[in-house]
């Protein structure tokens, strides 16, 4: 092997993180199922294996296990190793290994993959290109940040349901998740800014060049601004200023005109575009000029508007409360290990508080705790979450010994990347993290450690003890056969990746074609899915209700013979389903969508449909629709008396609940009971929708009875 490979296998390392920072925040498609956070998993996965098998290869080629000693390597065995028994432990295996479908990112594939980006890189990524992948990381979050200012001024406004001009979150798909990421690279930004006034950074044509650094920070603290986020606001600010005070303290003078300038320059904006706090937003501009204009961002990020009988929009602090108050009854039950990695979706639904189906987002699915550490608790358990909170309180300490010992150079750099990093356990108090907040958890560390690492590099020491001649490095052939074994495996990988990549694309054009009500063109794409990704849950349920829907189209055009077939083929696809994930409460409701369909060809699928219903109120014992749900069934047996015991159950868990209220009346009614029944539809005039005229008219055509 030529010493030039090596340096190819050192290129490919290099470029792939250059690549992982530039394009994970961009990156995006029109035709998955997720549009964000998908890609940018994948992306991440692809790039891991790239780098991972260069890793290794230079390891086998040089016979030495390439990985640099740090103390933090213990911290992130000890939380892989939380992660692992948690999974184990876990009440959905599939969910706590690859993530929450939609989410992706958080499973124990996920959390491995950073582990090995932190690893690979602090032991081999070349410390003289770090000020390199900074600033490529500077360029994405600008550009990131010019398509969010166009956004707010409407270059898409007709593509998405919510209002992005009013709250904007450009290539990362929520303005939560924008905010996050800007909150962290807004002081890296201005760390290098200030390095390159200093004249001590590698950067050519220093005026232009520090100009242009001001006006990236700029931009995306606008960009910031415009997705009215209080949790990006609230981080950015708390590390502004950690880190201006820590650089006065330093350089007391000579920083105060830049602090001063800087600083006047985002509050001119605060003015100007105005902030998501209420209390400071009173003196902005738009404030001065129409006092009146009172507008929810919260409400304009919903992707359902709210019927006009529910109760007004729930402030989304009120509802973040009532998520606590569940994910603590979560780990009050599950104190150790959690209920497993990523499962919080399931879990919330066995622990969810009543008061939940009072707010206006009351039959949403909640699969984050909207806090990252009552996540990690609720999910990881005590254990999960203590080796977690070990590598953060780790990494503080020690940045914060380093910044004092360090030189000016260091000092300013280290101080920013830092907080930065900061701003991140900020935004995760009020959230929870994305792929490239996390990217940036675990890998801002690694570049701390790299930039205060004096050693010579490890391929150099073993480069030059190598036998070589005529430019070569001897292979022995256990060597090639590694080496080929490990091509040969981040190959199948990628292929692997690929094919999970296409998978998704039919899913989501199966979704698509369901939505117009084409169940046979949904049919063979969720079929393709199936056939490239066989492992998802997902694929088989949404398959079990398109076959299920097809079984009675045939049955109603007197097909028996298919449709006998496509109904077992159905019932197969349900009961897969649901070995593969029993904990979810989704899939037992589609089971019973299944069999709701599959009555209409034999009355006694009905029986089934409760059944898996029982076992979703079972593991939602507090969800209000499927009680009434529930209710609706017995009525369709006949079961009277039941379904009005399971109503008054129902509305008892939510009272304003208007069908579940309007049905009970109608039991009542049939069981001869007008005094209830006349009861029921007067409270949902009274209390609930009082422009409802057909239930008006009902009311008065029983009460002149």
């Amino acid at each position: 092997m030529k010493k030039n490979i090596l340096k190819l296998l050192e290129y490919i390392i290099e470029y792939s993180y250059y690549l992982l920072f530039f394009l994970t925040p961009i990156i995006l498609t029109t035709v998955n199922y997720e549009l964000f956070e998908y890609n940018k998993m994948m992306l991440t996965y692809a790039l891991t294996v790239i780098i991972l098998g260069s890793w290794i290869i230079k390891s086998i080629a040089l016979k030495k296990i390439i990985i640099k000693k740090t103390l933090f390597l213990f911290f992130l065995l000890l939380f892989l190793v939380s992660q692992i028994i948690s999974t184990v432990f876990s009440i959905d295996l599939y969910v706590s290994l690859w993530g929450y479908y939609s989410r992706f990112h958080g499973g124990l594939a996920s959390t491995i993959s950073y582990i090995i980006l932190f690893l690979a890189f602090i032991s081999n990524f070349p410390k003289e290109k770090i000020t390199k992948l900074l600033i490529i990381t500077i360029i994405s979050a600008t550009l990131v940040s010019i398509y969010g200012i166009a956004e707010h001024f409407g270059i898409d406004s007709n593509y998405w349901v919510q209002d992005v001009k009013e709250r904007v979150f450009s290539t990362l798909g929520q303005p939560n998740w924008l905010a996050a990421y800007l909150s962290i690279l807004i002081p890296i930004t201005l760390g290098i800014y200030l390095i390159s006034l200093e004249k001590v950074s590698e950067i050519k044509k220093q005026k232009f060049s520090s100009l242009l650094l001001l006006t990236c920070s700029i931009i995306m603290y606008i960009t910031l601004l415009f997705t009215k986020s209080k949790s990006g606001f609230i981080g950015f600010w708390s590390v502004n200023l950690i880190m201006w005070l820590v650089l006065f303290i330093k350089y007391k003078k000579n920083i105060l005109k830049i602090l001063i300038i800087i600083n006047f320059l985002f509050i001119f904006f605060n003015f100007f575009i105005g902030v998501p706090l209420s209390p400071f937003n009173k003196i902005s501009l738009e404030n001065i000029i129409n006092p009146k204009k009172q507008i929810s961002s919260e409400i304009l990020l919903r992707s359902n508007t709210t019927p006009a009988y529910d109760p007004a929009f729930t402030n989304s602090g009120d509802i973040r409360k009532i998520v606590w108050k569940g994910a603590l009854e979560i780990i009050n039950n599950y104190p150790v290990f959690g209920t497993g990695v990523e499962t919080f979706a399931f879990s919330y639904y066995r622990f969810r508080p009543q008061e939940h189906n009072l707010t206006s987002e009351w039959d949403f699915l909640y699969n984050k705790a909207h806090n990252e550490y009552l996540n990690y608790l609720a999910t990881s358990g005590i254990v999960g979450f203590g080796s977690y909170l070990l590598f953060i309180s780790y990494f503080i300490y020690w940045c914060i010994k380093k910044i004092v010992e360090s030189d000016n150079f260091q000092y300013i750099i280290i101080t920013s990347l830092f907080c930065g990093w900061l701003s991140i356990l900020v935004t995760n108090f009020f959230g929870f993290s994305v792929v490239v907040v996390a990217i940036l958890f675990f890998l801002i560390p690694s570049i701390c450690i790299l930039l205060l690492d004096n050693s010579k590099s490890i391929d150099e020491k073993n480069i030059n003890k190598q036998n070589i001649e005529n430019n070569k490095i001897n292979l022995l052939i256990w060597q090639k056969i590694c080496i080929l074994l490990t091509i040969a495996l981040s190959l199948f990988f990628e292929f692997k990746l690929i094919k999970t990549w296409l998978a998704d694309y039919y899913f989501a054009k199966g979704n698509s074609y369901v939505k117009i009500n084409d169940y046979r063109s949904a049919y063979y794409n969720y079929l393709n899915a199936v056939n490239l990704n066989y492992g998802i849950p997902n694929y088989h349920d949404d398959l079990s209700y398109t076959l299920a829907v097809l079984a009675r189209s045939a049955y109603e055009q007197n097909e028996a013979t298919l449709s006998g077939k496509l109904a077992s083929q159905a019932i197969t696809e349900s009961k897969l389903t649901l070995s593969k994930s029993p904990s979810n409460v989704n899939f037992w409701k589609t089971a019973t969508k299944v069999y709701y369909e599959l009555a209409v060809i034999d009355n006694s699928y009905l029986n089934n449909a409760i059944l898996s219903l029982e076992q979703a109120q079972k593991l939602a014992p507090t969800d209000a629709k499927i009680s009434y749900n529930l209710a609706i069934l017995f009525g369709r047996l006949g079961k009277n008396d039941l379904a009005i015991d399971t109503l008054e159950k129902t509305v008892s868990l939510k009272p304003n609940y208007k069908e579940a209220k309007y049905a009970l009346a109608i039991f009542y009614l049939e069981n001869e009971e007008k005094d209830k029944a006349i009861k029921e539809l007067s409270e949902i005039i009274k209390n609930i929708d009082p422009n409802d005229k057909d239930i008006q008219k009902k009311l008065n055509e029983l009460e002149t009875k």
